[in-house]
Formats: structure tokens, C-alpha cells, sequence
């Protein structure tokens, strides 16, 4: 009896398996498949298409929606759904749109101009300057030579060359003997 327990359980499986079809969706005029197309049907099944344009659907449902952006969206009923589904580009969209404006008197435009031009950080942000910035180098070289030259005293600061690990063991080392020593 307990031989036939893995077999049973594996049949469930199979037949779990067995109750969903894979589909594929494809591009109409490229013949290629499409990569995350949403699929779903009137019974809440929802799925995805890989990007080989599988996906599952269940074996029982009333329509079958698929849908993707830049694509129109198909409605099939149960009784024409085969393996491949195919998927027309939505023409009736811009992919661009260039608008050219002319103003006859064009004061707009010299307003705009004069703004522009009489604010100098708006103008800087708008017309940046390359190149190298020889005072803001000089002031920079200035200020960290004056760091490392001797402060007003004529000392230069004073630097721990003494590693801070063998410092701490010599400073434990001397409180053990004075603590031996007592």
C-alpha cells in the first residue's frame, strides 16, 4: 500500500499538469514573439508570456484576452483559441510629435531672450563654460599648503608616528609588571 502513495501523489500532479495549454503570442507582422503580453480569461486566470511568448492558460473558459501596449487587444472565444496567437501593432498611435510655434510679432521671443540674458546664473546655467578654473586651483593649492606649513608659533603639529596597536601593548605590558610588583 504505501508502495502506490508516491504513484497516486505523482498522478495528481500529471493530471493538475494536464488541466492547463500553453499558448504562444507573436507579433502579426514580424513574426516574432512577444515578451510579457498579458494574457487572462473570464474565469480570473491571469498570466504573462515569457520572453518566448508562452504562457499557461486553463483547459475550460469563455474568452481568452490578450493584450499588450502598442498592440491592439484580441478577444477569443474558447472554440477558436489554437497554440498561436497572434497580435496586430496599434497603428492608430504617434509615436513622435514635433509642434512649431511662430509668433508674427515676436515680442514673445525677445521677452524670453531679455530675461534670459539680464539674469547671469540663469545664462550660466544655460550656457555652461569648460575649461580649467586656474584662481579656484590656486586658492585650493593655497589652502592645503597652509595646512601643512607650521602654525603661528613656528611648530609644525605634532604627528604620532608610534603604531597605536604596539603603543597599547607596551602601556598593558607596563600595568601588569606594576600590578606584579605590589
Amino acid at each position: 500500500m504505501l508502495r502506490f502513495l508516491p504513484f497516486c501523489l505523482a498522478l495528481l500532479f500529471v493530471q493538475e499538469l494536464a488541466a492547463q495549454r500553453r499558448i504562444t503570442v507573436y507579433d502579426l507582422d514580424s513574426k516574432r514573439p512577444l515578451r510579457s503580453a498579458r494574457v487572462w480569461t473570464n474565469t480570473n486566470y491571469s498570466d504573462t508570456t515569457d520572453y518566448l511568448g508562452h504562457c499557461l492558460i486553463p483547459e475550460k473558459f469563455d474568452t481568452l484576452v490578450v493584450s499588450k501596449p502598442g498592440y491592439m487587444p484580441s478577444r477569443i472565444p474558447f472554440h477558436m483559441v489554437g497554440d498561436t496567437i497572434p497580435l496586430l501593432s496599434n497603428y492608430n498611435r504617434l509615436d513622435e510629435v514635433v509642434v512649431y510655434g511662430e509668433d508674427k510679432s515676436k515680442k514673445l521671443n525677445e521677452h524670453i531672450k531679455s530675461w534670459t540674458y539680464q539674469d547671469p546664473t540663469e545664462y550660466a546655467l544655460q550656457h555652461p563654460t569648460y575649461g580649467f578654473n586656474i584662481l579656484g586651483l590656486a586658492a585650493l593649492l593655497v589652502e592645503k599648503a597652509s595646512k601643512l606649513l607650521p602654525h603661528k608659533h613656528g611648530k609644525a603639529p605634532e604627528v604620532d608616528t608610534e603604531d597605536p596597536i604596539l603603543k597599547s601593548y607596551r602601556e598593558t605590558q607596563e600595568e601588569l609588571k606594576a600590578k606584579n610588583r605590589k
